[in-house]
C-alpha cells in the first residue's frame, strides 16, 4: 500500500483491562476523561476479568442508541497503528475464545493485544 493511503493506518484507543492492555477503532470512542467519583460499570466486570487497582478513566464509547461511559484502567492514549500490525483471529482462536468483542490481534509496541468492539459487550 503506498503510505498515502488512508487504509494503511487504523486509529485505535489504548487502554487496559487489568493486567490485559486491549484497543479499539477510536470511531468507537466519543471520549476519556479522569474518572470523577461516578459509580460506573468497569471493563473488568463486563468481561469476566478480575479487578485491579490503580489509575481508572472514564471511556465514552459511542453505542447504538446512545452513548455510555465505562471505567478502564490507564492511561488511555490514541495512536495509529499500520494495518501490517493488525492480524485477524486464526480459526481456532475465534471459534473458542471467550472475549466478548474480539476482532483481531496486534502488535502494538511489541505486545500482543487484542482489538475489541465494545459495542458488543454486555450493558452495550
Amino acid at each position: 500500500m503506498a503510505p498515502s493511503d488512508p487504509l494503511a493506518h487504523l486509529d485505535i484507543v489504548l487502554f487496559a483491562a487489568g493486567a490485559t492492555p486491549l484497543a479499539c477503532e477510536a470511531r468507537r470512542v466519543r471520549a476519556a476523561q479522569e474518572l470523577t467519583g461516578a459509580d460506573l460499570p468497569a471493563v473488568e466486570a463486563l468481561l469476566g476479568l478480575p479487578p485491579t487497582a490503580g489509575s481508572r478513566q472514564t471511556l465514552i464509547v459511542r453505542g447504538a442508541d446512545a452513548d455510555w461511559p465505562l471505567s478502564v484502567r490507564g492511561p488511555v492514549t490514541l495512536r495509529s497503528l499500520p494495518a501490517a500490525d493488525i492480524h485477524p483471529l486464526p480459526e481456532l482462536i475465534a471459534a473458542r475464545c471467550r472475549l466478548p468483542g474480539l476482532r483481531a490481534l496486534a502488535f502494538v509496541d511489541g505486545q500482543l493485544t487484542p482489538i475489541v468492539d465494545p459495542r458488543t459487550w454486555p450493558g452495550a
